[in-house]
């Protein structure tokens, strides 16, 4: 996050990504499961005309498969948005959303969506501007 206030030392307590997905890749099911989703924030900071990154990991078996909603509909890759999506083995699946040149519309809630034939499950994000942000 770009920001002078005090959210950046706040922030460096929590987990990070790296931590989120050791946690991922090691809750392997044993038998076939409905996703369960893991994410390192629930609400992430960036100035206007940066670009952020959102994550997030689903893990189930059959590996489910991740796509991204904005206002209830799919997000795709294009000028705005960049999706990275990965995996390991037969059970884990992350994806990375990028969204470029932030503007006052990119603020609010993203929905990143998890569903193998077992089931669905979804985690909300939020992307904010926080209150004092880098000038220089």
């Amino acid at each position: 996050m770009i920001c002078k206030s005090d959210e950046r030392v706040q922030l460096a307590s929590l987990p990070t990504i790296g931590d989120i997905l050791k946690l991922a890749t090691t809750m392997i099911p044993l038998v076939s499961s409905a996703p369960v989703m893991y994410i390192p924030f629930g609400k992430t900071g960036i100035c206007r005309g940066r670009t952020v990154q959102i994550h997030c990991t689903a893990v189930g078996l059959p590996r489910p498969v991740i796509q991204w909603k904005r206002h209830g509909l799919f997000l795709a890759n294009g000028p705005k948005y960049k999706i990275e999506m990965s995996s390991e083995g037969r059970h884990v699946a992350h994806s990375t959303l990028h969204i470029r040149a932030v503007s006052r519309v990119d603020y609010g809630f993203y929905s990143c969506n998890a569903h193998n034939r077992l089931g669905l499950e979804f985690v909300i994000q939020s992307v904010y501007q926080p209150t004092e942000c880098d000038i220089g």
